[in-house]
């Protein structure tokens, strides 16, 4: 049997690891996203300010 490189892998890891790249195959997936609550205008901005840093916009 040839070295897969998976022998140190649980078994039931493996098994769930080899399901998410069947559905993948078959064009179905789960989008990771983000979800925030905000209770005012200044962290809507601080949000937005946020994700521009961490996007690296430029603001000329």
């Amino acid at each position: 049997m040839p070295n897969t490189g998976t022998e140190h892998i649980h078994p039931e890891a493996l098994e769930e690891l080899q399901s998410i790249v069947e559905s993948v195959k078959q064009g179905y997936f789960e989008e990771i996203y983000e979800e925030y609550e905000v209770n005012s205008f200044y962290e809507v901005l601080f949000l937005e300010v946020y994700h521009m840093i961490l996007d690296r916009v430029n603001v000329k």
